[in-house]
Order: C-alpha cells, then structure tokens, then sequence
C-alpha cells in the first residue's frame, strides 16, 4: 500500500519550506529524500515515531487567485489537499491570522480534510498571544512551532502521526500488479486505452486502494494483469496533468502499489532527465521495470537504428530494465510489453537453490577477489538468499566494511549472468561471517 500523503500549505513566506526541511532533518537516518527529486526539496519520504508518510511542500496558497502565476499555484495546492491525507496548514504567529488565512480556512473546511493549524515563528513557547489570535479560524488548536530553531516541532510530529488517518481500502485486486507512469504526452492513455480495448484482452475495472483510483484487469495469455490507478489514465481531465505536484505524487503512489513498472517515454526525445528520476524511484521502491520507448513511429529510419543505444546509455543505472520500443497510437509493441512485465514479475519472485549460489559467489571470487582493506585480507565466506521481490541476498565477510559497492555490482553481474533476474532490481548487503 502506498504512503500517506502530508500536505504543508500556507499562504506566502510563513515558513512552509523551513518546517518543511526540518520534518526532513529530524530524523537523518531515517529520513531520506526520494531519489531524483532532491533538486527542488518538494517531496520526502519521512519516518516519525515508526509511521512513514510523504511530506510535501506546496507554493504559497491565496484562494482568491484568479489569474497569473498566483492562479497556478492556488490550483497546485488545492491538488495537493485533494491528494493528501492531512493537510499541515501553517500560519505566522508573528504577522497573525489576516484576511488571506481565513479564505484559507474557509477552503480547508469545504475540502473536510483532516487539517492540523500549526502557528510558526513562536520563539518562545511560553508567548500564547502570538497563538490565541488562530482560534478564530475555526479550525484545529494552534499548535506553537518555531521551525527554524526546532521549538515544538517534535510535539507537532506527535500530534501528526497520531492523526494520519487509516486509508479505507478495498480488497487488494489479486494479479500482477502493473503501474503505468511517465512525463506529461508521452502517450500513457493511449498506451491504457488501446490496451483495454483489445478484444482478445478481458477488462475488470474495481476501485483501487486510494480514494479515487481504478484498478483495471486484463487478462492476457493465460495471466492476470492489474492496471493500477488508471483512473487518471483512462479521462481526460481539466485539470492539465503537468502539475508537477500532482503527477508526481499519483506517480510515486502507482509505482508503490504496483508489482512492475511500466515506464512509458517518448522515442522521438529519448531519456529525459524526469523519466531517469521516475526510474531511480522504481528503483528505490524494488520494483520490476520495463521502459517503453513510445512513438516509434515519429522516428526516421535513421534515428530508430540510434535508439537501442541511446536508451541502453540513458538507462544504464537499471541495466537490468527490458527496453520496448511501441506505437501506442497504432498499437505496435503493447503486447511485447505485457510480456516483458510478466517476465519480470516472474523473475522477481523466484528463488535460487543455495548450492548453485555459492558455485556462483565461489567462481566470482576465483576470477577477482575483493582488494584488500586497511591491510588485511577481505574474504567472501557465504551467500544466502534472503527474500524476493525484489530478490536479496545476503553475503557473509570476515570484513563487511572492506567489500565496496563496486564489488557488489560486480558480484551482481555475476548473480545475473547465472540466474537471470531479468527486469528486477536485485539487493546484496553484507554482515560478518557466522
């Protein structure tokens, strides 16, 4: 199930970044910021008192917005409360409630999310008139945080954890459970669409596991496949789906929920730098991948001999990722997808008979041993498989510290060579010898 989504909204300069990366650096080494979406600090993952959820930072919300960039921004957030599942409303105990945080209370209300109303810039916490002035926004009790010096921020995280609501979830649809994700026109619906109307392909559309969400099934030589979330997919909005916000949360929350990922690009610009990050949290997630490279039939013949290429460099940190150049347009390819996700769905949860693995590890170690570290010998004295989807295992060393990463993709290689795993990630990690 994916996590559940924290919205910090406010109207401009109350702190919202601040409290923001504070939530972020409280807890460093549980904390970790999602993979490709760093450069703007929108999104991170956060872990407080063992309950994880999504925090994200929002621009600053004025309701009464009707055009410009402002106008942009009010529909970005109000995405994002229609995302989320506890929306933070920030305040600045220092200016005090004004006419704009009431517009934004009056919203607040209307969407019946649950809202906490945090007052910031409370330097001191003993200052209750900087926080008594909220309650007439009619909303939760103030609570006094100064996010820049860390007051009473740990008292917030207590109140916010507790008050995550659980999702009401339907039965999880059973099958090989597939997200469709990627940039903005890259053809996904069209992608969906022509998949759900092949006659020879049976569709099931049931709610899905979020508010919102359709799970569509297919069956397809013999196997059940499930769509995830394709309600964005299968209409067409009014609302144009290159918010980031909006499609970066509906992407991460696919890729969470899903089995393999379905990562849909367009071949006529090759890997872009947004669809490098979508794969990274693929990858982060442990999920199968399978990059499709879309409107082949825009390319020239020229560009179509450079395109394997270009993608096997584009993507080379996901060797392991299928490459599918389709027409969703024309319908060319789909088929080769679905069965490229099966296959990595297949060799996500297989196992390896533990002798064959330690002929595999044994050999690896013949041919190159790991160099050695601060003067003594590293040696490999065992390997374990550990769990699957994503496949893990376990190495034993008389040195953990002195096996580098490099020498783990090189023994990954070797794992690969010998067992496949084709389309998944795979994790080793190393503890000391028994």
């Amino acid at each position: 199930m994916s996590l559940p989504v924290v919205a910090i909204v406010g109207r401009p300069n109350v702190g919202k970044s601040t409290l923001f990366n504070r939530i972020v650096k409280k807890r460093e080494a549980v904390v970790d910021d999602l993979p490709g979406v760093t450069r703007d600090r929108k999104y991170a993952e956060a872990d407080w008192a063992g309950t994880r959820f999504l925090v994200a930072d929002t621009g600053g919300f004025i309701p009464s917005s009707v055009t410009g960039m402002e106008a942009r921004v009010k529909r970005q957030v109000e995405l994002a409360i229609g995302e989320s599942d506890l929306v933070v409303f920030l305040t600045d105990g220092r200016e005090g409630a004004n006419p704009i945080e009431k517009e934004i209370a009056t919203s607040l209300r209307k969407s019946d999310k649950p809202c906490l109303l945090v007052v910031n810039k409370v330097d001191r916490m003993q200052d209750t008139r900087l926080v008594d002035e909220f309650y007439q926004l009619g909303l939760s009790d103030p609570i006094p945080v100064s996010a820049a010096h860390g007051l009473g921020v740990g008292d917030f995280l207590d109140i916010l954890v507790s008050k995550i609501p659980r999702r009401e979830v339907g039965p999880v649809v059973a099958g090989i459970r597939i997200a469709v994700v990627g940039r903005p026109n890259v053809g996904k619906s069209s992608f969906v669409n022509h998949l759900v109307q092949e006659e020879r392909l049976i569709v099931d559309e049931k709610p899905g596991t979020t508010r919102d969400s359709i799970d569509t099934s297919l069956y397809f030589d013999g196997k059940k496949l499930v769509l995830v979330d394709t309600a964005g997919l299968r209409k067409r909005t009014k609302v144009k789906e290159s918010l980031e916000y909006f499609c970066t949360i509906r992407t991460l929350r696919s890729i969470q929920e899903s089995d393999v990922t379905v990562l849909i690009t367009d071949a006529s610009e090759g890997p872009t730098k947004q669809d490098k990050r979508i794969a990274v949290s693929s990858r982060h997630y442990g999920k199968c991948l399978v990059v499709v490279a879309n409107k082949i039939d825009l390319l020239k013949s020229a560009k179509k001999r450079d395109l394997s290429k270009a993608y096997h460099n584009g993507f080379s940190f996901v060797p392991y990722a299928s490459v599918i150049p389709t027409s969703a347009l024309l319908g060319s390819g789909l088929e080769r997808v679905l069965e490229a996700a099966i296959e990595a769905a297949v060799e996500s949860s297989a196992r390896v008979k533990k002798k064959r693995l330690a002929e595999t590890i044994e050999r690896a170690v013949e041919r190159s041993k790991p160099p050695a570290y601060g003067g003594k010998w590293v040696r490999i004295t065992g390997c374990e498989q550990k769990g699957v989807s994503p496949p893990r295992f376990l190495l034993f060393s008389n040195l953990p510290a002195g096996i580098s990463k490099g020498y783990l993709r090189y023994l990954e290689k070797n794992i690969r060579h010998d067992f496949g795993f084709v389309g998944t990630p795979i994790r080793l990690s190393v503890a000391r010898k028994k």
